[in-house]
C-alpha cells in the first residue's frame, strides 16, 4: 500500500515538473520573440532545471519498478528451484524402484 502511494507521488511529481518544463520553455520562446532576452534566459534556465528534476524523478520511478520486478523474479526463481528439487527427488525414487 505504501509503495503504491510513494510511486503515485513520484509520478505526480514527474508530471508536475514536466508540465513546468514545457510551460517555461514556451514562455521563454515567447519572451525571446518579444525581445526580452534576459527573461527568456531566466525562464529557459528554470525550465531546464525543472526538466532535469523531472528526469531524476523518472529515474527513481524506474528504479522502484525494477526493484519490485527483481523481487518477483527472485521469488519465482526460488519456487522454480524448489520444484526442480522435488522433481529430482522423485526421479531418484523412481530410479531406485526400477533397479
Amino acid at each position: 500500500m505504501l509503495k503504491n502511494l510513494v510511486r503515485v507521488d513520484l509520478e505526480s511529481q514527474y508530471r508536475g515538473f514536466n508540465i513546468c518544463f514545457w510551460t517555461m520553455l514556451i514562455i521563454a520562446i515567447i519572451a525571446s520573440l518579444a525581445g526580452q532576452s534576459e527573461i527568456a534566459i531566466a525562464l529557459g534556465t528554470l525550465g531546464l532545471v525543472s526538466g532535469a528534476i523531472g528526469q531524476l524523478k523518472l529515474i527513481l520511478i524506474n528504479q522502484q519498478r525494477f526493484l519490485a520486478n527483481q523481487e518477483i523474479f527472485l521469488a519465482n526463481q526460488e519456487t522454480f528451484l524448489a520444484n526442480q528439487k522435488l522433481f529430482l527427488e522423485q526421479l531418484e525414487v523412481i530410479k531406485a524402484k526400477s533397479q
